[in-house]
């Protein structure tokens, strides 16, 4: 943390599934290099990560959660 035990990071997820229509999912998952939407309980490590002592010294950082995409 830093002086003030204030500490600021983010989780970027990228399509994460919602109950979309079909129509919206399958063009979505045309473009995913997974071929497919995230699902809500795949992000709940990041947010454990996040929430832990295990981030401790963690700040400032943004977790991207795209399947690739950002590297696609």
């Amino acid at each position: 943390m830093d002086k003030a035990g204030i500490r600021s990071n983010c989780i970027v997820p990228h399509g994460v599934d919602n109950s979309h229509e079909d129509r919206s999912r399958n063009n979505f998952s045309r473009l995913s290099p997974m071929g497919r939407l995230c699902e809500v309980r795949e992000l709940r490590g990041h947010f454990l990560l996040l929430a832990s002592g295990a981030s401790r010294y963690m700040t400032g950082a943004t977790l991207i959660v795209d399947d690739g995409r950002t590297a696609w």
